[in-house]
């Protein structure tokens, strides 16, 4: 160790991780971990705690924390429970999840992740709070994934039947919540998703995306922002049939609060034809949307419009437009 200033430096007080793993569960039925704290992993790339090709697991009042890169990995894990776990202040991701199904989260924090890969520009690819993919029958009750120097919540690729039920996602560098190429279900019912420095919502090729009783203030750029290609092929994980997921379809908002902050309220990178696949199958009702502006939402990357346009476009019933409130929103 050669410290820049070693005035009052105490040799007898520093710590140097040298283990990569702390626990690794594989190939294991019926496992619970009840009350540990994991600190101070250093895998390169890795993670600290993983449970692979494993079932009947169950993590509680379980924290991994300070690690070099990252806090928990699931792959290839089916029925998991994580309760009252913490993966927090992480170097890279805070919780990884791959090819596992039957998961219940309840009371996880997944925040102030990423304080190793930011700082070189790091942000996506593979870092989160959350970050899945291959993802089935899952629910996500009361996490929260705040202050990440990243995303908050990435659904990546091939999830379905997923319930995020009540929670907070705020304060992150990148998105709150990004859904990628999903075919869905993926339900957000009930979640805060405030002061996210890009989107709050970020699609692509997402399909079966229900936002229901969420309240979405503060970002930075667009509340709700539509992207991706005109079309992108995956395969089912269930039946293996191939699947061409839109730009963005099968969607509902439903009795939310939306409230624009540095951009739109809904923003897209797609073209006309790509946004009307969007707002044709959209069924949206019982909202409150808030902006300063008079043309907050986008039918095209180019084309923007007024709530009256919006209504048209998608047949909203039942919602409001105004200026922006202060309250129903926040931590």
């Amino acid at each position: 160790l050669h410290p820049a200033d070693p005035h009052g430096f105490d040799p007898t007080g520093v710590e140097a991780a040298t283990r990569d793993e702390l626990l690794r569960v594989l190939l294991t039925d019926h496992v619970a971990v009840d009350g540990i704290e994991f600190r101070h992993a250093n895998p390169a790339l890795g993670d600290a705690v993983k449970l692979l090709e494993s079932e009947h697991v169950e993590l509680n009042r379980v924290t991994v924390t300070a690690t070099v890169w990252g806090g928990i990995q699931l792959y290839d894990a089916h029925q998991v429970t994580l309760r009252d776990v913490a993966a927090t202040g992480n170097g890279g991701r805070g919780i990884g999840l791959a090819r596992s199904t039957g998961l219940l989260f309840e009371r996880v924090d997944a925040s102030a992740n990423n304080w190793r890969g930011a700082p070189a520009g790091f942000t996506g690819w593979s870092v989160a709070g959350i970050k899945a993919h291959h993802l089935g029958d899952a629910l996500l009750r009361d996490v929260t994934a705040d202050d990440n120097l990243t995303r908050g919540l990435w659904l990546d690729s091939n999830n379905r039947r997923i319930l995020v039920a009540g929670g907070r996602l705020c304060g992150n560098a990148t998105d709150g919540l990004f859904v990628e190429a999903s075919q869905g279900p993926i339900r957000i019912e009930g979640t805060t998703i405030c002061d996210n420095a890009r989107h709050g919502v970020m699609s692509a090729n997402a399909t079966g995306v229900d936002l229901a009783r969420v309240a979405i203030c503060g970002s930075g750029e667009a509340a709700v922002e539509l992207s991706g290609l005109g079309s992108r092929r995956i395969t089912d994980p269930d039946t293996g049939a191939e699947l061409t997921l839109p730009a963005a379809a099968g969607w509902a908002i439903n009795d939310s609060l939306l409230r624009a902050g540095g951009g739109p309220l809904v923003g897209t990178t797609l073209g006309a034809d790509d946004v009307a696949g969007f707002t044709a199958t959209l069924a949206a009702a019982g909202n409150r949307w808030e902006s300063g502006a008079e043309q907050p939402f986008r039918l095209a990357q180019h084309e923007p419009a007024d709530f009256a346009a919006w209504l048209a476009a998608t047949g909203e019933a039942g919602s409001s437009f105004g200026p922006p409130g202060a309250s129903g929103c926040g931590r």
